[in-house]
């Protein structure tokens, strides 16, 4: 017990925070990003660009199959006490991992056609498919490179790998944005890209090569059959998530105008930026893996904790924020997207919670009930966005992405619910609800006191919006340390292990 609690203090802690800048840089330079190309672009060309990026993602999906998360579950669990084991597993999922990802790419650069002018209609997503259809190839390996990185929690390295694709990322489009002058904007983001990802590609095998020496596994066999059933269902689950998250744009772009793609995906953007930076991925799996049966339940419950009393306030703060986000962050062009934002805000609380559920059962292998909700809710999810889309579209096409967002979140509320049974019932896991109760009480005084500034300073400025965030996060923290839920020693404790 002593020995698996050092590990959960010296990794989740740690480890968490690297993690925690790592995701942070990924998701402020990807707002940063993103606020530039809707800034740019405008609501139809930010929505034909998210489009086309919607489209690579979900290639992208199928070029990896679950493989990533396959290389992080096996190679961590031997990587320290069978080297030669994790190198045979590197070299199997790598050569299995390099012919799945070109074949889609090249798919996608043989469909780039059919697809933009008679499946969505669109010519103008042509050329943007044809760039993308390279990044798909150089995004699917990096993304398998960077999990073998928690294998041996040097998560520092993706941060500066992550750090270096931002500016990268953010130099080149400023660059060519400039050098184009409002021509052709949408395909030198996507230009930029794949620029920002090849140079990144190059740094991330480099940090591999220093730090991994996989050439040993002679006479090493491994369970392919084990392998290739644990990719299976997590290809399902993990395909279905990406057409969960993806799916709404790419049905949108089938029915609904560039326009309103742009301001759903400005709404849809920042929720995902904050969710995704919450989340933590790859941290949890690899410390779950590493903890027996007995003690799952404690852990859990410290992870889920402290999770909460951050993703209830962020939900609840950008519920009352929202026209501020919108405005500050995108510009009034798209404040017809505020009201996109109030109802998707709480998909900040499902996504990273169910993520959270998702990690304990791959860390035990027991991802096929997961996978089956993921596709039950995927169908469910498509189904409800198309009925929604025709029933509301003859009246609006900003009533139909109101219901688009509807049905999303009710989808996501369903996958929430039908985890937490999967959860308890395959785990005997159990979701303590009373974790939230200190949470929300801290939120509504938090709520109180934004509100009362709103009323007295009704107007939208950006002093206004920065003091009701600063009050937001005093408030909140101030009712959760008089709640007890934060003590002293606790902030003492994790100052002491953060590594700065």
């Amino acid at each position: 017990m002593p020995r698996e609690e050092n590990i959960l203090r010296r990794t989740v802690i740690k480890e968490s925070f690297w993690t925690f800048l790592t995701t942070s840089i990924s998701r402020v330079g990807g707002l940063i990003f993103t606020i530039i190309l809707a800034r740019f672009l405008m609501p139809e060309g930010f929505g034909l660009y998210s489009l086309a990026l919607s489209i690579t993602i979900l290639f992208i999906t199928f070029a990896d199959l679950g493989i990533s998360s396959a290389l992080l579950r096996y190679v961590s669990s031997s990587i320290e006490k069978n080297p030669r084991k994790a190198s045979a597993y590197f070299h199997y999922l790598l050569g299995l991992k390099l012919k799945v990802t070109l074949f889609m790419s090249l798919l996608l650069l043989a469909l780039s056609y059919t697809l933009s002018f008679n499946v969505f209609k669109k010519p103008v997503l042509f050329p943007l498919l044809l760039v993308l259809s390279a990044y798909t190839f150089i995004a699917s390996i990096q993304g398998f490179f960077e999990a073998l990185f928690y294998t041996k929690n040097k998560v520092n390295r993706l941060a500066i790998k992550e750090a270096v694709f931002q500016v990268l990322r953010i130099g080149f489009v400023l660059i060519l944005f400039t050098i184009l002058a409002q021509k052709d904007l949408a395909l030198a983001a996507t230009i930029s890209l794949l620029l920002a990802s090849s140079i990144t590609l190059v740094l991330t095998i480099s940090f591999y090569k220093k730090l991994f020496n996989f050439k040993d596994s002679r006479g090493i066999n491994l369970n392919k059959k084990r392998i290739l059933y644990f990719i299976g269902f997590l290809a399902l689950s993990s395909l279905a998530t990406v057409l969960f998250s993806y799916i709404d744009t790419i049905i949108m772009g089938l029915f609904i105008s560039l326009e309103y793609i742009g301001y759903y995906k400005a709404a849809m953007s920042l929720v995902i930026t904050i969710a995704g930076a919450l989340s933590f991925p790859g941290v949890f799996l690899s410390v779950l893996t590493k903890i027996r049966e007995e003690n799952l339940q404690e852990t859990f419950d410290k992870i889920l904790k402290t999770l909460l009393m951050i993703i209830i306030p962020a939900t609840i703060g950008l519920i009352i924020l929202s026209r501020y986000f919108i405005v500050f962050l995108y510009g009034y062009e798209y404040l017809k997207g505020a009201i996109l934002l109030y109802i998707l805000s709480p998909f900040i609380f499902l996504f990273v919670t169910s993520s959270i559920f998702l990690n304990v059962l791959a860390a035990r292998e027991k991802t096929r009930d997961f996978s089956l909700l993921t596709i039950f809710c995927t169908v469910l999810n498509i189904s409800l966005i198309t009925f929604a889309i025709k029933l509301l579209v003859p009246y609006s096409e900003l009533a139909a992405t109101i219901g688009v967002a509807s049905a999303t979140l009710a989808s996501w509320t369903l996958y929430f619910i039908g985890s937490l049974i999967i959860l308890h019932r395959r785990m005997n896991l159990r979701f303590k609800f009373k974790f939230m109760i200190n949470p929300l009480i801290a939120s509504a005084f938090m709520a109180l006191a934004i509100y009362l500034v709103q009323y007295f300073s009704p107007d939208v400025s950006l002093v206004s919006g920065i003091i009701e965030v600063i009050l937001g996060v005093c408030v909140y923290f101030l009712a959760m340390f008089f709640l007890g839920d934060i003590k002293k020693q606790d902030i003492s404790f994790i100052r002491s292990l953060l590594p700065f």
